[in-house]
């Protein structure tokens, strides 16, 4: 059975959020040295020590359940207590919540960064997984067979330089063991958004300032 998986993006309209990006460049009182622990965080792996990190809302902006926050590095969400103890419920691909304060005209809101790893190659059925090669000056697309990790990273290297390529992928077929997961991150795939299944798309619609968008290319199945 195919299952439907959504891009989700955070809202952008101001009419709707007040200001966009919700959270200031650098909080009142503090240097910009003050997101060093935030810029330290990656996709690629969990930290070592505890991140600091503080964030005040702009203005205009609206205080909202799920934030945008402003320098940061890697993939997540900056939720508050509610959302997080509702993604708790889910099965999610290798994440940690970092605690964080989010500041509202002095007051102190409690807040989490819902760090997300970049999952890669893990979980993709290459045999059901069908790729393309397109070429930017004129749009023409090549089907590709790429039955491994190896094979990609071999046609990757081959669209490098002044051939003017890039591979993208058609439909994404993901092992039973990997569709198990409600929320996850790929970077190889034409996708730069956190991809969630219809479950926890359901769970998370009942907060606001969130929008879910039907994934198309690669479609998942």
């Amino acid at each position: 059975m195919n299952k439907a998986y959504y891009r989700l993006s955070l809202e952008t309209d101001r009419k709707k959020i007040g200001h966009y990006i919700q959270c200031k460049g650098v909080p009142t009182g503090y240097t910009i040295s003050i997101y060093k622990d935030a810029t330290k965080l990656s996709s690629t792996e969990f930290p070592t020590f505890p991140p600091k990190l503080i964030w005040e809302l702009e203005e205009k902006a609206i205080l909202t359940d799920i934030l945008s926050p402003s320098n940061i590095n890697g993939r997540g969400l900056l939720v508050n207590k509610s959302v997080k103890e509702v993604l708790e419920k889910f099965n999610l691909w290798k994440v940690k919540f970092h605690p964080a304060d989010v500041y509202v005209k002095e007051k102190n809101y409690e807040y989490y960064w819902l760090q997300v790893l970049d999952s890669g190659f893990e979980g993709i059925d290459f045999k059901d997984t069908y790729y393309v090669k397109t070429t930017f000056r004129n749009g023409l697309t090549q089907n590709l067979q790429i039955d491994s990790v190896e094979e990609y990273r071999q046609e990757f290297e081959l669209c490098k330089g002044p051939s003017l390529m890039w591979i993208g992928c058609e439909k994404l077929k993901l092992t039973d063991a990997f569709s198990h997961y409600n929320i996850f991150f790929k970077s190889n795939v034409s996708i730069t958004a956190l991809i969630v299944n219809e479950a926890l798309k359901k769970a998370l619609s009942i907060f606001t300032r969130m929008r879910f968008t039907p994934l198309e290319k690669p479609s998942y199945i």
